[in-house]
């Protein structure tokens, strides 16, 4: 009763939800669920696709768009990326404030609730993530990790020298603030982390929640994904962007560098170690 009663509404956020071809409908299933399951629930859901979907992923998305009238749907024929599908499902919300999920996630019941009450008591804050459980494949109660983030904003932006400092699918945000920076980067899969950059290097707050907020699934594929040139090229122009931006030295611009071009290029093995210790 604290928290919902020092909220100024039961249903003031928007969610936006990016869905692409390669999602698993079932997958994707769970993750809607779990955002109509929360505690306090809202009434502004968009699924946004980015290019053309399989035909069992688009039915999924029309029968839930036609059972919830709280759920709306952006279709985008071509592929654009992460980024834009982001942007333009942030641009159509009725809310101030927005979060994000991924197709494949899931949140705990409670998210929504905790990052309400996190930015409702704190005008300053724009941006609240929270914790994260990992798990692999169908079973997420068969976790493998936890990707443990720094809270306070102090924390987080010394964390952001070299990594990642909050988990981009737990985010919750101030859609003005966002949409005033140029929202979420294109071209690039590092498109949260330059948005995180580009708020602290405006001095803008950004926290996080103790708690594990959602179950975010690691597939088999992902560290593969990040062993290619062409992911190393990126890394390595996102973190000279940060730089750029006033956030960290050169060595905090080497280091991860030299991490990711040593993830490229050694054993699987010794490829998950770096991603764990170094580069997450």
């Amino acid at each position: 009763m604290g928290i919902i009663s020092s909220l100024p509404g039961h249903m003031n956020y928007s969610v936006v939800l990016p869905v692409y071809a390669c999602d698993d409908p079932n997958w994707l299933i769970l993750s809607i669920e779990s955002i109509l399951r929360q505690t306090i629930a809202s009434n502004d859901i968009i699924i946004a696709t980015d290019g053309p979907l399989t035909p069992l992923l688009a039915q999924t998305i029309q029968g839930y768009s036609e059972r919830h009238p709280e759920i709306s749907v952006l279709i985008e024929p071509t592929n654009q990326g992460a980024g834009p599908t982001r942007n333009r499902a942030i641009a159509a919300t009725k809310h101030p404030l927005v979060a994000v999920q991924d197709a494949d996630d899931i949140s705990a019941t409670n998210r929504m609730e905790l990052s309400l009450a996190a930015l409702n008591a704190d005008p300053e804050l724009v941006m609240v993530g929270g914790q994260i459980a990992e798990f692999t494949n169908d079973d997420p109660e068969q976790l493998i990790s936890f990707r443990r983030v720094p809270l306070k904003v102090e924390q987080v932006r010394d964390y952001s020298r070299r990594r990642m400092p909050v988990n981009g699918p737990t985010l919750m945000f101030r859609k003005a603030e966002i949409e005033a920076l140029g929202g979420y980067g294109e071209g690039t899969r590092s498109e949260d982390y330059l948005l995180i950059a580009r708020l602290l290097a405006a001095g803008k707050k950004i926290e996080n929640l103790p708690q594990v907020v959602l179950w975010y699934r690691e597939s088999a594929g992902a560290i593969a994904r990040r062993r290619t040139w062409n992911h190393l090229r990126g890394f390595v122009g996102t973190r000279l962007e940060v730089h750029r931006l006033g956030i960290g030295n050169w060595l905090d611009v080497i280091v991860p560098c030299t991490a990711q071009l040593a993830l490229t290029v050694t054993p699987p093995a010794v490829t998950k170690f770096l991603y764990s210790k170094v580069l997450r």
